[in-house]
């Protein structure tokens, strides 16, 4: 289960408005390699490897991808030394506003972004279709899918 503080790197690296975004497409992309490596492991387990095909090509491509990762990856904007100074001022610029925009609500008391009770929550019909739809997803991808797949 994704936690809100999972997405550090986006807080750092992309500003507010930009956000949503990132972490849409990063989720696709947890999707989309699980279908690739859906399509790519039957070929793979029919060359002349074998069954140790996959085991091996996908293990070489996350050791390539880590490696690539620690070189070009810096923890934060500001120890990234290929970053543009503009590049950098529009990331924080972006974090900057809507800093300054929650203190000027908090110091002019308004409690909108207050956490709402559960029980409202939970009498909301928006709230039951992400509900569905995240159990629905997991359950295909994770149960039937994955599971499933040597019957």
């Amino acid at each position: 289960m994704h936690r809100l503080r999972d997405h550090r790197g986006h807080d750092r690296w992309f500003p507010q408005s930009e956000r949503s975004r990132a972490v849409g497409i990063t989720m696709a992309g947890f999707h989309l390699g699980s279908v690739a490596g859906l399509v790519f492991t039957p070929s793979l387990m029919l060359s002349r490897f074998g069954l140790s095909a996959p085991f091996a090509a996908f293990g070489l491509v996350g050791f390539v991808w880590l490696f690539l990762w620690l070189f070009f990856i810096s923890k934060d904007p500001q120890s990234q030394p290929r970053i543009s100074r503009k590049e950098y001022q529009h990331i924080l610029g972006g974090s900057e506003n809507l800093i300054h925009g929650l203190l000027k609500k908090a110091q002019e008391g308004d409690t909108s972004g207050r956490t709402p009770p559960f029980g409202m929550l939970l009498s909301k019909l928006p709230t039951w279709a992400i509900i569905v739809a995240n159990f629905m997803n997991n359950w295909v991808s994770s149960f039937l899918l994955l599971i499933c797949l040597c019957t």
